[in-house]
C-alpha cells in the first residue's frame, strides 16, 4: 500500500555530470563487463538516445565529432580508448564515479512532489542485455539447428 517511484541510475549520472558538461551531450557509461558498457545519451538531462549495452568502440563512433561528456565507472575504465577515439571532444568528468544515492534521493523527490507514482506492476527493471541463460538456450538452439 506504499506509493513507488522508479529512477534510473543513468538518469542520476546525467543529473550529477549536468553542471561540468558545460552544455556538452552527457554520455553516461556504467561498466558491463565483458568488454561493454550500458549507456545512454543525454542533451542536458533529457535523455535523446535510450538505454543499450555495447563495446566502447561502437558507441564511440556514434559519439566522435560531437562534444561529449562521459561519466559513469565505464568512463573511468575505459578513459584511455575515449581521449584516443575523440581528443578534444571527448571530456570524462573529474570524479567519473560519483555516489548516486542522493541524487536518486532527490530525483524521487522530484517524482514524489509531482505525484507520478506507480504502481507495483509497473516498476520494472531496465534489461538491456539478454540473460546469460538466454545467450546459452540461442546458442544451443543454433548449433542443433546447423
Amino acid at each position: 500500500g506504499k506509493p513507488l517511484l522508479g529512477v534510473s541510475a543513468l538518469d542520476a549520472l546525467a543529473r550529477v555530470g549536468e553542471a561540468e558538461a558545460a552544455g556538452r551531450r552527457i554520455a553516461t557509461w556504467v561498466d558491463a563487463w565483458r568488454g561493454e558498457v550500458y549507456a545512454a545519451l543525454y542533451d542536458g538531462v533529457r535523455e535523446i538516445e535510450a538505454p543499450v549495452v555495447a563495446t566502447p568502440d561502437d558507441i564511440l563512433s556514434r559519439l566522435r565529432g560531437t562534444p561529449s561528456f562521459l561519466i559513469g565507472d565505464g568512463a573511468r575504465t575505459y578513459q584511455d580508448k575515449i581521449r584516443e577515439a575523440m581528443g578534444e571532444d571527448g571530456r570524462i568528468a573529474a570524479q567519473p564515479t560519483p555516489l548516486l544515492a542522493g541524487i536518486i534521493a532527490t530525483l524521487g523527490g522530484v517524482l514524489a512532489s509531482a505525484g507520478a507514482y506507480a504502481p507495483p506492476h509497473a516498476i520494472r527493471p531496465l534489461y538491456v542485455r539478454r540473460t546469460d541463460a538466454e545467450l546459452v538456450r540461442d546458442l544451443r538452439a543454433t548449433r542443433t539447428h546447423v
